[in-house]
């Protein structure tokens, strides 16, 4: 089963940057994640059908039946035809076997290690690649926008880095990890970011740093001197993402990063520009625009156009109006392609699911094992995604998709077994 997951790997992190980044493979290729969530739906069916038995708490079948319910309202009053409700299920639930799997096969830790260690070289291998982008392939390009890495676009490898530097930062809270080792690991996965120009980055790496020492228990907590450490790595790599970012930022902007989110009118320019202008729709108009339209109706409010109504790159413009992403960037964030699809129903129970898995990750960090050294640092994923939904849709992207879902199914099907 192991291998199937090292496919999986492989694959979202590499197959989009063979095909689109150097062009040595067909768009076809870029296809074998979801050919993949075919085969685990078939393993998890097959071992359900022999083993009559499943370590997944109720609470999340219960969660998983109401958003396909909610699905299945949306496309009643909806006139959503097959092929987008379809493109919808595909969208939405491509990943719920990989969430499903470690329920019907009991992961071991040794297992565990191994799938985190394969993982390694795929996240280190990043900061080789952004160098060459930066200074090599995009040599002279004011934006870091094409700074991705193997990864689709920028702000999903910080994403996906910030992460992981949670999951590095909680091994090494629970002193499985030599601190030079640490200080290497946390280099590799930290520079790309200063490279890429995102600003998100600015908000959540402290989430990073930071939460997995508070979520630690009080009588288990590592001494004051390990959070000034890590106080002062965190500022040391502030500074330096401050200047690198400074010095690669367009120069035709005239104004640094610390001026930018200091300055509250530059502040609220970025995220909301009052304007249904499709061009310069920023995040909090598009999640504005998200609520205004599903507030006509009490049904649509409750569940949305329908999942699939809003999948643009599937669906095209009839010519007459412009599809709701285009239009309204329904798309840009996680949170408005969830209002507009499944409306604030669908929405809450995806913001549910998230607040159960912080639980339930919560819930193993005091085991004295790999899995409980995992949960402290995956805690604090949990936390970044949830706050990443008003930042970008990663919904859209395969590696943090499958990813998330997948580990967080270890750990819920872990916690399950801890009952």
């Amino acid at each position: 089963m192991n291998y199937l997951l090292y496919l999986l790997f492989f694959s979202v992190f590499f197959l989009d940057y063979f095909h689109s980044g150097i062009g040595i493979v067909p768009r076809a290729v870029t296809w074998i994640p979801e050919l993949l969530s075919i085969i685990a739906y078939v393993i998890v069916f097959m071992r359900l059908s022999f083993i009559k038995s499943i370590k997944l708490h109720r609470k999340y079948a219960l969660l998983i039946f109401i958003q396909l319910f909610i699905v299945l309202i949306g496309y009643l009053l909806n006139e959503i035809s097959p092929k987008e409700l379809v493109i919808g299920l595909r969208f939405y639930f491509k990943t719920l076997p990989f969430f499903l799997l470690p329920a019907v096969y009991d992961f071991s830790d040794h297992q565990l290690k191994n799938q985190l260690l394969i993982l390694l070289p795929f996240l280190m291998i990043q900061f080789p690649i952004v160098v060459y982008q930066r200074f090599v392939q995009f040599k002279g390009i004011p934006s870091g926008d094409p700074i991705s890495g193997t990864l689709e676009i920028s702000s999903i490898l910080s994403i996906t880095l910030i992460c992981s530097m949670a999951v590095v930062i909680g091994f090494f809270l629970k002193k499985q990890i030599h601190s030079k080792w640490f200080f290497l690991v946390i280099i590799f996965f930290f520079f790309p970011t200063t490279l890429n120009e995102t600003k998100g980055t600015y908000i959540l790496l402290p989430f990073a740093f930071f939460i997995p020492y508070f979520l630690l228990e009080k009588s288990n907590r590592p001494k004051i001197k390990i959070f000034i450490f890590l106080s002062l790595v965190c500022i040391l790599f502030f500074t330096a993402f401050l200047s690198v970012y400074d010095r690669l930022a367009d120069t035709e902007k005239k104004i640094t990063l610390l001026e930018f989110f200091s300055d509250k009118e530059t502040m609220i320019s970025y995220f909301y520009r009052d304007t249904s202008d499709s061009k310069k729709i920023r995040r909090g108009d598009s999640i504005i625009i998200a609520f205004e339209n599903i507030s006509k109706s009490p049904l649509q409010f409750a569940f949305g156009y329908g999942v699939g109504s809003v999948q643009s790159l599937y669906i095209k413009s009839n010519g007459i109006s412009q599809p709701q992403d285009d239009k309204y960037k329904a798309q840009m964030l996680s949170i408005t392609n969830l209002l507009w699809e499944m409306g604030f129903s669908g929405t809450i129970v995806y913001i549910l699911f998230l607040y159960l898995l912080f639980r339930d990750a919560l819930d193993l960090r005091e085991q004295n094992n790999i899995t409980g050294y995992f949960s402290i640092g995956w805690s604090a994923v949990i936390v970044i995604i949830f706050a990443s939904l008003v930042y970008k849709n990663m919904l859209l992207f395969n590696v943090l998709n499958y990813l998330f879902w997948y580990f967080s199914g270890f750990l819920v099907s872990k916690r399950f077994q801890k009952i």
